[in-house]
């Protein structure tokens, strides 16, 4: 009963995975995967259709693992800055509401929701730069090994601040 998609290997002419024989559940299209799971009638087979649906699509263009991984990452962050302001009020709401060791009013909730949010921005940011430096100097072998150190101590650092 596995729902991962199988996929059959890498592409001969390029390095990378293809979505051309793979399947969902043994089916190799949408219409065949939504007939059985009519006749099947199961949750689980319900649950996943919307996933199986973009597989099916994605495989329909012949688009190879990395492909849609850099879309998923191109639509992510666009997204995010928007769904970061929509959720902006709601995380202000549930601190005010559940977080009553200091009475704060609900604005002060709504300052520190907004700090916290462009952190969060900030952050994406950095890392979106970081990456794009190390892509152009990619040609270098020590950089991959430096960015792999600059991640952990970066990481090490901010736990230490955290919880010290």
């Amino acid at each position: 009963m596995a729902f991962i998609p199988n996929l059959s290997g890498k592409d001969s002419s390029s390095n990378e995975y293809s979505l051309k024989d793979a399947e969902i559940y043994q089916e190799k299209n949408l219409a065949a995967y939504d007939s059985v799971t009519s006749a099947k009638n199961s949750l689980i087979r319900k649950i996943i259709r919307p996933f199986a649906k973009k597989f099916f699509e994605f495989r329909e263009q012949e688009l190879t693992l990395t492909e849609i991984i850099q879309k998923f990452v191109m639509v992510f962050m666009h997204t995010l800055p928007k769904a970061l302001f929509f959720y902006l009020p709601i995380f202000a709401l549930i601190l005010w509401v559940f977080h009553d060791k200091k009475k704060w009013w609900y604005y002060e909730h709504w300052v520190f929701t907004l700090h916290y949010f462009s952190f969060l921005l900030l952050i994406v940011t950095f890392f979106l730069l970081l990456n794009i430096v190390t892509r152009i100097s990619e040609s270098y072998g020590w950089q991959g090994h430096a960015k792999n150190w600059l991640y952990t101590i970066g990481i090490i650092y901010y736990l230490f601040l955290y919880f010290a």
